[in-house]
């Protein structure tokens, strides 16, 4: 017996198929990226091209570019990030002439994405608002030191799309293709934990969530329990691969101090962390507020809290639990917390007129809070005038000898194509009490050492930069310089005033 249809009343449509809704889906997500990147580039020309924008941006780049020479991050030149973030810059180094632009282009694109998954988040929640929160992003990211390529910039877009996988598996259930999702997902923090460790505390969210959705969907605890050793592999494999390298080199043990056990050894001066912890949180106090009075109000009665909504609060708490126990506090440190904080802030943006005009004057803080930190950025660190002073002063002094910079710009490295008489190039490892006791090494040796290997330029503050300095390590170059160096200029660089010596 054929089937009998309903006829088709007159005008009635049929419903798209889901090949066509995807493909409009897409159509909106290009442009939305397209917006997203515009407004990316515009909240960064003040600094694109800026060679002293930070001096962890110069020392990423300055370690990206001696990759391409061969240098092996941690051994050939020590630091405490993951090797990924390097690979970042490494990669931004080799794609054209001009690095420090291509690093931070590839930034650009980088906060674009994560604004793209974070409108795909606040979508979840609150439809109506969704498109402003990635702009929100955009628009604090200056304000915590996020205008170049800190590497959060880079490891927030991997987190994002993990969260907005997680996000979709929890709303859409069914225990199909879970274990093999949660791979996917957990893979993918995996990798941003290689840019960067504290990005665990955006993966552990999402390995939660996927193990409260295989338990609604009716796993047993045996099964969440061999899920949740396989999530945690795909989770630890970029960084077991690492480290697999390292030793497969006989540097095992170089890999595990500089990753793991000096970040513990390295000393905090309360004072001024207290202050930074301030300002970070007067910052965020906009968009937390938002967040909190946006139920308030809300329009008409009130909706269940979703589990999207609860797996994005219990992100930003431990994207805080994992800002506050670092113990700097950092601006930069921040950053990560800006992504579940700008998703939660949807509806903000999408309610009545008076939740909009409160999410307006979010957003206009966000905008001025980077202007007015971008200007002082500018100021404090200096720009290519700068640099290119100093470049004139040690170039012609050098010869075929190295160069030691004990405080100033490691792009100098660079651009000048110096050796370095130390694996501790970045000058605050030894001019820094801070680290002095979380290299692994004595740092009065070191510098024994790089005073024998009598580099034919020294860099060096006229006043101490760190805060407390490394008083022995300054005291033994000092002598140095006094008996065998002459000084040859001093140039303003932002707001120090840098000396050059030259043994020539």
């Amino acid at each position: 017996m054929s089937k009998i249809y309903p006829p088709v009343l007159a005008g009635a449509r049929r419903p798209a198929p889901r090949s066509e809704t995807a493909l409009a889906g897409w159509k909106v997500s290009l442009v939305l990226l397209a917006g997203y990147l515009a407004i990316a580039l515009l909240t960064r020309l003040p600094i694109l091209g800026n060679p002293l924008v930070h001096n962890d941006e110069q020392f990423y780049l300055l370690v990206g570019s001696r990759m391409l020479d061969g240098a092996l991050p941690f051994v050939d030149i020590w630091d405490r990030k993951p090797v990924g973030l390097f690979l970042i810059y490494a990669f931004a180094s080799a794609i054209g002439p001009y690095a420090v632009v291509q690093y931070q282009l590839l930034a650009v694109a980088a906060a674009a994405v994560t604004a793209l998954f974070i409108r795909e988040l606040a979508r979840l929640i609150a439809p109506a608002g969704a498109v402003w929160t990635g702009c929100a992003y955009l628009l604090f990211t200056a304000a915590f030191s996020g205008i170049g390529g800190q590497s959060p910039i880079f490891y927030n877009a991997l987190i994002a799309g993990a969260a907005v996988l997680t996000a979709q598996r929890i709303r859409r259930g069914g225990h199909r293709g879970l274990l093999v999702t949660g791979c996917l997902i957990m893979l993918i923090a995996g990798l941003a934990i290689q840019v960067k460790y504290t990005a665990v505390f955006g993966g552990v969210p999402c390995g939660l969530a996927l193990m409260w959705r295989g338990r609604r969907d009716g796993w047993m605890p045996q099964q969440l329990a061999a899920a949740a050793a396989c999530w945690t592999g795909c989770a630890l494999l970029p960084t077991l691969v690492a480290f697999a390298c390292y030793v497969s080199i006989g540097e095992g043990w170089t890999f595990v101090q500089a990753n793991f056990l000096s970040i513990c050894e390295r000393e905090v001066e309360l004072a001024p962390a207290l202050r930074r912890l301030a300002t970070s949180i007067a910052l965020l106090a906009p968009l937390v507020l938002a967040i909190v009075i946006a139920p308030m109000l809300q329009r008409g009665p009130r909706q269940r809290t979703s589990p999207v909504t609860h797996f994005l609060s219990a992100w930003a708490g431990l994207e805080t639990f994992g800002f506050l126990i670092l113990g700097t506090w950092h601006d930069h440190y921040a950053l990560p917390l800006l992504v579940p904080l700008c998703a939660l802030s949807g509806r903000i943006f999408g309610g009545g007129q008076m939740a909009r005009l409160c999410g307006a004057a979010v957003l206009l803080f966000g905008l001025v809070a980077s202007a007015l930190i971008t200007r002082a950025h500018l100021h404090r660190f200096g720009g290519q005038a700068d640099l290119d002073r100093m470049a004139a002063l040690v170039k012609p002094h050098l010869g075929t000898g190295c160069l030691y910079i004990h405080e100033g710009d490691t792009a100098l490295y660079r651009v000048t194509g110096a050796c370095i008489p130390t694996r501790f190039a970045f000058p605050t490892h030894l001019n820094s009490a801070k680290e002095q006791h979380a290299l692994g090494i004595d740092t009065a040796a070191e510098m024994h050492r790089i005073i024998a290997a009598h580099p034919a330029v020294v860099v060096i503050a006229r006043e101490p930069v760190s805060q407390p300095p490394n008083r022995e390590a300054r005291a033994l170059l000092q002598q140095a310089l006094r008996r065998n160096y002459r000084l040859i200029g001093e140039t303003n660089v932002g707001v120090r005033k840098l000396r050059v010596y030259s043994a020539d």
